[in-house]
């Protein structure tokens, strides 16, 4: 599965995240880290559940479950290309 990031009205030379986003309790601190990580590319930006598995010291399982809790909660939609 890849995530890619899409632009933003808010969007500038830094990365602005709504407080409501990295307070939203329904998200564990993982994934609202992983959420802060994503926000912080460029737009357009494509990368692999691997990819960022190796950026940090979370495993795989891991970032999967922080993906998976992002898409529950409507902060990703997964699509699925050939």
């Amino acid at each position: 599965m890849g995530v890619r990031r899409t632009a933003l009205e808010f969007e500038g030379q830094y990365v602005q995240i709504p407080n409501a986003w990295l307070r939203d309790k329904r998200l564990s601190r993982r994934a609202r880290g992983l959420l802060a990580e994503i926000m912080s590319h460029r737009v357009g930006w494509h990368v692999t559940t691997r990819t960022l598995a190796s950026a940090g010291p979370e495993g795989r399982d891991a970032v999967r479950t922080a993906l998976g809790e992002l898409v529950a909660f409507g902060y990703l939609r997964r699509a699925q290309g050939r």
